[in-house]
């Protein structure tokens, strides 16, 4: 996310939808663009979440133009040794 500020940036989670949502800093670049995903004003994404994904232990960061998101499976969907009695 090139020229996208951590201020100008919102992750948010409504029901199962992952929304991300921004605007880039006001930078003017010389020359054309080969390709652009988007014009350049607010942007917004949304992704569906596996009901594995533990909403409330999500993580963001954005560090050198790359937004990372850590979206860690609930405690209840990991695989867990059963010990054996007897």
């Amino acid at each position: 996310m090139p020229g996208v500020r951590k201020e100008g940036l919102d992750v948010t989670v409504e029901g199962n939808e992952l929304w991300i949502t921004g605007r880039p800093a006001s930078t003017e670049l010389p020359g054309e663009p080969v390709y652009c995903e988007s014009s350049g004003g607010q942007f917004s994404r949304s992704f569906e979440l596996s009901s594995d994904v533990d909403a409330s232990k999500i993580h963001a960061e954005l560090k050198d133009g790359v937004l990372r998101l850590r979206l860690p499976k609930s405690e209840r969907i990991r695989p867990r040794k059963i010990s054996i009695q007897g």
